[in-house]
């Protein structure tokens, strides 16, 4: 059959305008890209944060005074991003408190906080955060329709700096929270694509498609990749000449550690005798820490863990469908502590060297699985994304990243997170290899493409990100008029269009999130509403470890697996309305076939050891943008124009034919 084209790209304005790289210039790249590819009538512009806060009214459970009133903030993705926490923390305590509390296992600072906030939590909200994911599904469904894509910041700036004080480091966290939970809550896809490099750093764009659609943004992404490449002059800043210094700036540390520090284990599995004539044959991958090999400790980032934990018996099934496939595995890389982090920092196993940006953090929390792919250590990598542990990383390191729609691979033999967020979703530095990887995951048969019926730029998605937005846009909007003309590309006002449509997310809202000048209101509400959920399941997976081992953690993560411990899960049901409304209205938006534009984050890479406020501030913005895909259960991929990132989103069962629509863009 033919190649399924975006039926629209919505470009979420709100969620650029979270990101600290000038908006003009990701929405530049990204809209030409579109109009060169698809044809400028596909573009769509919306402001998701208000969308979003209409229709998940759910939200409401998990809006404060506090997020209402921050400045830099989309108050109801804030409250989504608190709504996803909030599950996650109970289902990590469910899953790993009794460890914890029996092992007491030494912990990272930040990731301490975060664990035995995690085994404290009583998971009052659970009911709500399950509302807020089902009204958040069930709206992005509306939004997207078939085929539609979302577009937002994957996060909302730069990787931090190596160290940042966990003040700035928090700020830009949150932020970060608020973009990640769109996909982590609705369970769409998303696909975080490095756009290029911008004062020597690298950045993205996320794409998001509806939740089974990962297919369709797999081609998406193969459709649009090239001509975003295409697109770079107008990405750059005019001081930055990264590209073509990172091998330079690398070079001590490369000298130091050729690994750039991504591995836990070196080892060799080699495919089945009969997958030599496999579409997998003859590359190399590796795996994170947190899938079973058998033989192996699945170590979960953290030492505590690992040795209060006996060898893998048996063999993770992603793991085995990519070694039949014909790929020979070469080992198991650093992740952050029990998956708790996006920033990529563990102070147990050390921080794998970024190899686009050596000052900046890997991002995380499949931070080695990343690296070992942007060092050109391995073909393709596997790792995980809950609320953005895929995304952020291929943002951060300059690779293409896609993270599949909710449940579309199998996670057994994968230790849980949250498992309303949990994906597993892969690596690649070249497009056909993130595809080739993508229909053996996914089990999918070899079809003709099919080309979007609308791609849909998400303008106030743009606007967050720090990145002159004329210069993205233009990329994307030249690269889809060039392949499927400029007549599918349309624009959207995300955070509106969510506001409308995901009245549940008016439990997430609060006056501070309303008031914070760098966030769209109801895209931060949607973070909130992720982040509640997340924290309810972290706490039922893992909090009776928890409380048992008293797990030594690194700053930040004990921090938020501590908060998860504590969680009550009072707001369960209004995240799971979350998510079911934002699935509908984003289905209903991209319609069969649309793609959804938005950036991967909302702007490059924060330095090491980047103050912790800074880092909140940009994580907040972030999660504002990842939270799309990740309530809604989309697929989303990330592309890489000139180290900018954007991502693609679209529908559910879709997942290929974004894959395709991918391959399109980097031709």
């Amino acid at each position: 059959m033919d190649p399924i084209k975006p039926s629209q790209v919505i470009i979420a304005e709100d969620c650029f305008q979270l990101s600290n790289i000038p908006n003009d210039r990701l929405g530049q790249v990204l809209v030409k890209s579109v109009e060169k590819i698809y044809g400028g009538h596909i573009l769509k512009h919306t402001v998701l944060g208000d969308y979003v806060k209409e229709k998940v009214p759910s939200l409401e459970h998990f809006t404060s005074k506090d997020i209402k009133e921050l400045e830099n903030n989309i108050p109801s993705l804030a409250a989504l991003s608190n709504a996803m926490r909030s599950l996650e923390r109970y289902e990590f305590k469910d899953n790993h408190s009794e460890w914890i509390t029996t092992v007491k296992p030494e912990l990272g600072p930040g990731i301490s906080g975060r664990i035995w906030k995690a085994v404290r939590t009583a998971g009052e909200n659970v009911d709500a955060c399950h509302s807020v994911k089902t009204e958040l599904h069930a709206a992005l469904s509306t939004l997207l329709q078939d085929f539609g894509i979302l577009a937002i910041p994957t996060v909302p700036g730069p990787p931090p700096k190596l160290q940042t004080d966990p003040a700035t480091l928090e700020i830009f966290r949150a932020k970060a929270f608020s973009l990640l939970s769109i996909a982590g809550v609705s369970g769409f896809c998303q696909v975080s694509i490095p756009l290029g490099m911008y004062d020597n750093l690298p950045v993205a764009v996320s794409l998001l498609a509806k939740q089974g659609s990962d297919a369709f943004l797999l081609n998406v992404v193969e459709s649009l990749y090239g001509t975003l490449k295409e697109q770079k002059n107008t990405v750059v800043s005019s001081n930055s000449q990264a590209d073509s210094h990172t091998l330079a700036r690398a070079g001590p540390d490369m000298a130091r550690d050729p690994d750039y520090g991504a591995f836990m284990d070196k080892f060799v599995l080699e495919p089945t005798s009969s997958a030599y004539d496999q579409p997998l044959h003859g590359l190399t991958f590796a795996v994170k820490d947190i899938f079973d090999v058998e033989g192996y400790v699945t170590g979960f980032g953290n030492p505590d863990w690992a040795r209060t934990h006996s060898a893998a018996t048996s063999t993770a099934p992603a793991v085995l469908a990519v070694l039949r496939g014909g790929a020979t595995c070469v080992g198991k890389t650093v992740m952050d502590e029990m998956a708790y982090s996006i920033n990529g920092e563990n102070i147990h196993y050390g921080t794998p060297i970024n190899p686009c940006a050596p000052d900046r953090v890997p991002g995380g929390s499949s931070s080695g699985s990343a690296v070992a792919v942007g060092a050109k250590i391995v073909d393709f990598s596997l790792g995980t994304d809950t609320g953005g542990s895929v995304r952020v990383p291929a943002s951060y390191c300059g690779i293409l990243g896609f993270r599949p729609s909710h449940n579309a691979v199998p996670s057994a033999g994968v230790i849980p997170m949250a498992q309303s967020f949990d994906t597993v979703g892969w690596f690649a530095r070249d497009p056909v290899i993130l595809s080739r990887v993508g229909h053996i995951l996914l089990q999918s048969p070899v079809m003709d493409p099919i080309k979007p019926s609308q791609v849909i730029i998400a303008e106030d998605c743009f606007q967050l990100s720090n990145i002159p937005n004329d210069r993205l846009g233009q990329v994307l909007v030249k690269s889809v008029e060039k392949i499927y003309g400029g007549h599918i590309v349309k624009h959207t006002v995300l955070g509106d269009y969510v506001k409308e449509n995901v009245p549940s997310l008016k439990h997430f809202m609060s006056k501070e999130l309303k008031e914070q000048e760098y966030n769209i209101p109801s895209l931060a509400a949607l973070s909130n509403a992720m982040r509640s959920l997340q924290r309810y399941e972290f706490k039922d997976n893992h909090g009776e470890w928890i409380t048992t081992v008293k797990p030594e953690l690194g700053p930040g993560i004990s921090e938020r697996v501590w908060e998860a411990v504590r969680t009550t899960g009072e707001n369960v049901d209004a995240c799971h309305s979350v998510k079911t409304e934002l699935h509908a209205a984003l289905a209903t938006l991209l319609q069969n076939f649309g793609v959804l534009a938005i950036p991967t984050v909302p702007g490059p890479p924060p330095k090491l050891q980047a103050d912790p406020a800074t880092l909140e501030i940009f994580r907040a913005k972030a999660f504002s943008l990842l939270s799309i895909a990740g309530v809604s259960g989309f697929c989303q991929v990330l592309y890489i124009v000139m180290k900018f990132y954007l991502l693609l989103f679209s529908l559910e069962l879709l997942d290929y034919f974004l894959m395709w629509v991918s391959y399109q863009y980097t031709g």
